[in-house]
């Protein structure tokens, strides 16, 4: 009406302000913004504000309505009522909120810090970097400075990489290269990620070479102090590898590597680097020989120098006595390497190496544990945990320190206990402290019902210290309790009560689910030990789908149709239309012709969907055919193992492809989805006749 009428509309819309009914006002005062009366602009913002600022829940469908209305606005006095309702509790407003700031595009760039803001939560940074992307280039420069930020939040710092690799420029390429200088190291990683798919997408894209192997030498170096810290501990000092310590070097060392092998992926071919790198797992050293090889005639100065040192066979004490002569060093004492770990930058380093002076008695660095108190980052909270309840360890016994601790138990203790529970056998040292901030720690007196038989499983408890009684039998600490049915949905099977007193670290499904979410590494790791223990992932290369016979016959499948196909495989078969049209949309399709080899073990892992013809999948479970609606791949890419089978066309074919990283950002966007495919899993488990051993 008001674009038909023009000024005109006015006259027709103010009587409807003062009608009592919301919609019609909203609608009316959205009209009413572009009136050339000032009056009219000024009801039109008091009625606006008034219904955007009813922040009772019977008033969420009026927010949402101003949310939306407000996206029409052209108005530049309005826009700031935007930027509340993108905070909104209700989700809906929220992400109409951001949805009518893309509409309204960056302007003043009024949106941008509360757009980055909300990147750290994980139901709207979808929408959020979307929107960011939306606005080109301008925005590079603020993302930047917020990147930058060392007083920023750390994950909204570390967001912002992924954000950045989706606005493909020479700016872009420079921020995130300059960020691999960073201290924060998980912020190093999703900068040399964000990196690596530019380079993939957009190759013409420039790279600067020298800040490049700059890094490589860094990344190298990081790898070998990992590695030399790790043999001064438990192979010279002969201490046991199986500590906490040890896996957090192990885990550091080995994300050093891979940082550094994606950083070569920029200056060389990726692919090529890739299938050097999965060559150099290979068990024949024949093999390994060639891949070594391919290096040493490809790189060149230092950068082959340092990465030789890292990947050629050698003997452990070789490998060491000639990486102290490059870096001019020298294998430490026990003393002076756990006294040099306990002022490592990460925190689990350095709070793993308080736990091994506690549980090694080394009372000799006491001292060095008062200067970590004194003088470490006020925001390093797990290591101020770690060396409070070290030194209460050190003046009185165990037993007594125990009754006496009111506080919950530090970070590392937890993360020290969680490893110990079989769901939790391939996850990050770092996951586990993650996990161990944001459980509750619960106290249970002996006889205290934790689940009762047949309710609905709210949360997960996952047991650290004591027994409890569950279905006749006892189960000791460490175990996860709830998990199976909290991720089917399914009520609880038997009864489970406090045999004694009991610790346990308790989440609630929401906050598991979010945690899942939000941490590819946490939900890869569960992904990988459900498919490692129930042999999914060897004896299950091909999954058959369920695709009708006439869609089978079709060589011409329209995109309606990629979604069915997508719906006939099992594992996708509870995700709604809005998510497997997604599913669709991030697909890309490959052509194979008759005979032809795809090369997928030199690039990540991906799930590869079969829209057409026939393919032989050879792999170390033997060969299988795949034809329409079979599925090749998808447990090594939900557990981000390397691709198991060589997949050869017997016929001409069509596949879709999604990608490793595309697949988890879908699933970290719904985790009614993420919850749906572990399920799933659980239940191929028990179909293979073997089962979870945590309740």
């Amino acid at each position: 009406l008001a674009a038909i009428r023009g000024e005109a509309a006015a006259d027709v819309m103010r009587p409807f302000l003062s009608k009592g009914d919301p919609t019609l006002a909203i609608v009316a005062a959205a009209a009413l913004t572009s009136s050339t009366r000032p009056d009219d602009v000024r009801i039109a913002e008091q009625t606006l504000r008034e219904y955007a600022t009813d922040t009772r829940e019977q008033a969420a469908e009026w927010r949402l309505q101003v949310a939306r209305a407000l996206g029409d606005v052209r108005h530049p006095d309005f826009r700031p009522l935007l930027v509340p309702l993108m905070y909104d509790t209700n989700i809906d407003v929220a992400r109409a909120a951001i949805a009518s700031a893309g509409s309204l595009g960056a302007g003043d760039f009024l949106f941008v810090a509360p757009l980055v803001s909300l990147l750290r939560n994980r139901r709207l940074k979808s929408a959020a970097r979307a929107v960011l992307a939306s606005y080109g280039e301008p925005v590079i420069e603020p993302l930047t400075y917020f990147m930058r930020d060392p007083e920023e939040d750390r994950w909204i710092r570390r967001h912002v990489p992924s954000t950045l690799a989706e606005l493909p420029s020479a700016a872009s390429m420079a921020a995130l290269t300059a960020a691999l200088d960073d201290s924060d190291g998980f912020l190093r990683f999703k900068a040399t990620m964000a990196l690596d798919r530019l380079r993939r997408s957009h190759p013409e894209l420039p790279i600067d070479r020298a800040a490049i192997e700059k890094r490589i030498t860094t990344e190298a170096a990081r790898a070998f102090n990992g590695l030399t810290l790790y043999y001064n501990l438990f192979v010279a000092g002969g201490m046991s590898p199986g500590s906490l310590l040890a896996r957090a070097l192990n885990e550091k060392h080995g994300r050093a590597v891979n940082r550094l092998f994606t950083l070569l992926g920029l200056m060389q071919s990726p692919a090529d680097i890739a299938a050097v790198r999965h060559t150099l797992s290979d068990a024949d050293a024949r093999v390994r020989s060639r891949a070594i090889e391919y290096l040493d005639n490809l790189l060149t100065g230092d950068v082959r120098k340092r990465v030789l040192l890292l990947v050629e066979d050698m003997p452990a004490d070789e490998r060491i006595r000639k990486g102290n002569v490059l870096y001019r060093t020298r294998t430490r004492d026990v003393d002076d390497t756990v006294a040099q770990l306990l002022h490592d930058e990460d925190q689990s380093i350095a709070s793993a190496a308080i736990l091994l002076v506690e549980e090694r008695g080394m009372w000799a660095l006491a001292d060095d544990l008062e200067h970590v108190l004194a003088h470490r980052d006020v925001r390093d909270q797990h290591v101020f945990e770690a060396a409070s309840w070290a030194l209460a360890a050190s003046r009185m016994q165990a037993d007594r320190r125990k009754a006496l601790w009111q506080e919950p138990l530090p970070s590392v203790e937890l993360a020290n206990r969680l490893r110990r529970v079989p769901l939790f056998d391939f996850t990050h040292v770092d996951e586990l402290f993650r996990l161990a901030r944001l459980g509750r720690q619960v106290r249970y007196e002996k006889g205290h019902t934790l689940f009762e038989q047949g309710s609905a499983v709210r949360s997960v408890q996952f047991l650290l210290d004591g027994r409890v009684s569950m279905g006749g039998h006892e189960i000791e600490a460490p175990a996860a309790l709830g998990f199976e049915p909290l991720l089917e949905g399914s009520p609880m099977p038997a009864a489970v009560t406090a045999a004694d007193r009991a610790i346990a670290l308790s989440l609630t499904s929401e906050e598991f689910l979010a945690l899942l979410s939000e941490n590819v590494a946490l939900a890869e790791g569960i992904f990988r030990m459900l498919i490692s223990m129930n042999e999914l992932g060897t004896t299950h290369t091909v999954i058959a789908g369920d695709l009708p016979a006439d869609m089978k016959a079709d060589a011409q499948l329209r995109r309606v149709d990629r979604v069915m196909v997508l719906q006939s495989n099992p594992l996708f078969a509870n995700a709604t239309a809005a998510q497997l049209w997604k599913l669709s949309a991030i697909a890309r399709e490959l052509t194979l012709a008759e005979g032809a080899e795809l090369a997928a073990t030199s690039g990540e892992a991906a799930i590869l969907v079969v829209l057409s013809g026939t393919l032989r999948v050879a792999s170390p479970a033997g060969t299988e055919s795949a034809d329409a609606g079979d599925v090749i791949g998808l447990y090594a890419t939900l557990a981000g193992t390397p691709f198991p089978a060589k997949v050869t066309a017997t016929t001409a074919s069509h596949l879709l492809r999604l990608d490793r990283g595309s697949v988890f950002a879908l699933l970290a966007e719904h985790t009614d989805l993420l919850q749906a495919v572990f399920s799933i899993l659980l239940r191929s488990g028990r179909d293979t006749s073997k089962t979870v051993s945590t309740p």
